[in-house]
């Protein structure tokens, strides 16, 4: 901008002259964008109430033997034995009172085999087929009254005649009484024991447990009262 007294070149946005002072007429616009800048006034930021924070609750840190047991390649487990809390009853003892119900049954045996030829014909041939109708019936006779002898005596207390004089009776592996459903298994496993030339009986004396094949199907033990 000229100044208009002087003809000096001066700034556009000044009013005055800076060399004879002369009134100059500046275009507002430039007074305008050369106006100094002022700046806004800080607005105060809400206070907020901070509660104080609560402190953090460190993670333990596991020691040295703790960590290695947590990265332990597992180590191969041992069946730990079960630790009854009776006195089992020997092979010998056992054996004995099964000699006993044995000889009882025979003699149960004997007497029902005479009775029935005899009251059968006393002059029956052996060859006929009235014969082995006779022993047929008698055989089924004996098989009901050997299979009564040992489930219901088991069932209904847990020892037979022979166990009852050799002192130990038949009991679950919770330590009560065996019922009849146990004492039908246990008999059932009597023929399978036999059937395998008396190894199910003999396998007591090997077994930690003294069991036999008919305890283990049916989870009873021979015990001493």
């Amino acid at each position: 901008m000229k100044c208009p007294a002087c003809g000096f070149n001066t700034f556009d946005y000044l009013e005055t002259c800076k060399k004879c002072g002369s009134p100059l007429k500046a275009k507002p616009r430039h007074r305008i964008i050369h106006e100094p800048f002022a700046e806004p006034a800080k607005q105060e930021e809400p206070t907020i109430d901070k509660k104080p924070i609560e402190e953090i609750k460190q993670i333990p840190v596991p020691t040295e033997s703790q960590y290695e047991l947590l990265f332990e390649e597992p180590s191969e487990l041992k069946e730990e034995e079960e630790i009854l809390d009776f006195d089992l009853a020997g092979f010998i003892t056992r054996g004995i009172a099964f000699l006993i119900d044995m000889l009882i049954l025979l003699g149960i045996a004997t007497l029902t085999l005479a009775s029935g030829l005899f009251f059968a014909n006393a002059n029956l041939d052996i060859r006929s087929a009235n014969f082995m109708n006779v022993i047929i019936t008698i055989y089924l006779i004996l098989l009901l009254v050997s299979s009564t002898y040992f489930v219901f005596l088991h069932g209904f207390g847990g020892r037979t005649i022979g166990k009852m004089i050799m002192g130990i009776r038949i009991i679950r592996d919770d330590g009560e009484l065996i019922g009849l459903r146990e004492a039908f298994i246990r008999w059932v496993g009597y023929f399978i024991s036999l059937f395998c030339v008396f190894l199910g009986f003999i396998w007591a004396i090997f077994d930690s447990k003294s069991q036999t094949w008919h305890d283990k199907l049916a989870g009873t033990y021979v015990v001493i009262e």
